[in-house]
């Protein structure tokens, strides 16, 4: 048997889909999908500068907005090529 759980959900916090595959009350198979939820991000940060996209990835997940800002700085870091001091890291 194949469940939709998702993508709100009362026992979920956050935005998560999960395919779930049952035998009987065994589940046997989970696929997820992270990010379910569609904000046109992506689209509204094509014209900006990569400071100004910071409050936007902080509000993709009220759950944990810290987890998406680093990893766009992360992003930025990598795709402009600047490498992070030992005392940042930490």
């Amino acid at each position: 048997m194949k469940i939709e759980i998702g993508p709100s959900h009362p026992a979920m916090h956050g935005i998560v889909r999960f395919t779930t595959y049952l035998d009987g009350e065994l589940i046997v198979g989970m696929e997820p999908e992270i990010g379910y939820l569609h904000r046109g991000f992506e689209k509204e940060s094509e014209n900006s500068k990569w400071i100004q996209v910071i409050p936007y990835t902080d509000r993709l997940n009220y759950v944990s907005p810290l987890l998406n800002n680093i990893g766009y700085s992360m992003a930025v870091e990598k795709l402009y090529g600047i490498e992070a001091t030992r005392r940042a890291e930490f």
